[in-house]
């Protein structure tokens, strides 16, 4: 009876299911000084989703960890391979929103961007944008890459 128990138990052990952390390769970013010319060098018609995120800022943390992962799970799409994540954390906070603007067309962060280049300037296609008023929720993404034509 010691020899099942033990033997139970190192079963266990050894199959004890393991609490799943969720690390931000931040290796993975592209920083938002160098985007344009990262986009523009990936030549005619090439087709970017962009996520502008702030690491630490409580909001894009949340869509980061929480709707992402939540619309990963419900479409079976490969996130981490279609959308490409911007870190703006590394940019003058003051100078951002009139750079995210001007550059962009966005308003605020986070915020979502399907972009394209044609006769080598940056064209921006449709946009998701965060406001205080409508966060982006899992339901609204999955529309916005249904409407772009990504997720049927």
């Amino acid at each position: 009876m010691l020899m099942i128990y033990s033997g139970a138990v190192a079963a266990y052990r050894i199959f004890e299911p393991r609490q799943e952390h969720v690390a931000i390769d931040s290796s993975s970013f592209i920083s938002y000084a160098s985007l344009k010319e990262y986009i523009v060098s990936s030549g005619e018609s090439s087709q970017h989703f962009l996520f502008f995120y702030n690491d630490g800022e409580t909001d894009s943390m949340y869509v980061r960890t929480s709707v992402l992962s939540d619309v990963k799970a419900k479409s079976g799409l490969d996130l981490d391979c279609l959308i490409e994540t911007v870190d703006l954390s590394g940019y003058k906070q003051e100078n951002l929103p009139a750079s995210l603007a001007q550059d962009w067309g966005l308003s605020d962060y986070p915020s979502f961007a399907l972009v394209t280049v044609k006769d080598g300037e940056i064209q921006i296609l449709s946009k998701l944008e965060w406001s205080s008023s409508s966060p982006i929720t899992s339901s609204m993404l999955i529309q916005w890459l249904k409407d772009n034509g990504v997720y049927h």
